[in-house]
């Protein structure tokens, strides 16, 4: 009967609740990068997005990339998560998780680049 109460398969919901835990307390720390780095780059391609876009349509795109950041700021620790319950290993190391923290954020950046540079036309506004 103690054994039971022992299973290490119990232990099992700790380690994806961690990594949960830690990507979530990172959540804010990318948001911050995030919305820097959107707005720099906006502001630095306003002369060439000010024909092509209003204000709100900046903003309101700027939103969109922040909310699909976020979303895809998940997939770190799903990922996690998905990685132990089908190789049943340890948790990534810290090491391993700054990163992709830090792979991730960069992603993001190039990402918000191209998006304002090639799905607005930035360079061939006129």
């Amino acid at each position: 009967m103690e054994e039971s109460i022992d299973d290490p398969k119990e232990n099992q919901l700790s380690i994806p609740m961690e990594m949960v835990q830690w990507w979530e307390k990172k959540r804010i720390i990318y948001n911050a990068i995030l919305i820097l780095f959107t707005s720099l780059i906006l502001y630095s391609l306003w002369d060439y997005t000010g024909p092509t876009l209003t204000k709100y349509e900046a903003i309101f795109q700027a939103v969109w990339i922040v909310i699909f950041g976020n979303i895809s700021y998940t997939i770190g620790w799903a990922g996690g998560i998905l990685r132990h319950h089908y190789f049943r290993n340890n948790a990534l190391p810290i090491e391993g998780r700054w990163i992709l923290f830090g792979l991730g954020s960069l992603f993001s950046i190039i990402s918000i680049n191209f998006y304002f540079v090639f799905a607005l036309d930035v360079l061939f506004a006129d």
